[in-house]
């Protein structure tokens, strides 16, 4: 609701950068990396630049983001078998008031 603090912030940027050589642990693992760097057009360099990508993030591009895509407005609730406390006895679907764009 309050979006992340930035001592979260923080936290998280140090894991992902951190974490990212513990998974390099293995022939095919580099091989999948340097597959996934081509297919993404990183560069050859992305290995040496990523740390500076991910510190640039700004706590406040990762809150509007957040608020972009864990709106409730957007989410789905399902239930299947009908809650007694909603009056049903069968399958049951609500959508959000106000979400329209179904697909």
């Amino acid at each position: 609701k309050n979006g992340v603090t930035t001592d979260e912030c923080a936290d998280a940027k140090s894991y992902v950068i951190g974490s990212y050589a513990r998974k390099l642990d293995s022939s095919s693992a580099v091989s999948e990396m340097l597959l996934a760097m081509r297919i993404h057009k990183l560069g050859e360099d992305y290995i040496d630049k990523r740390a500076s990508v991910f510190n640039g993030v700004s706590c406040g591009a990762i809150n509007a983001i957040a608020a972009e895509l864990l709106n409730p407005a957007h989410f789905v609730f399902s239930m299947v078998g009908g809650a007694p406390e909603m009056g049903g006895s069968g399958p049951t679907a609500q959508t959000p008031s106000g979400y329209n764009n179904m697909k």
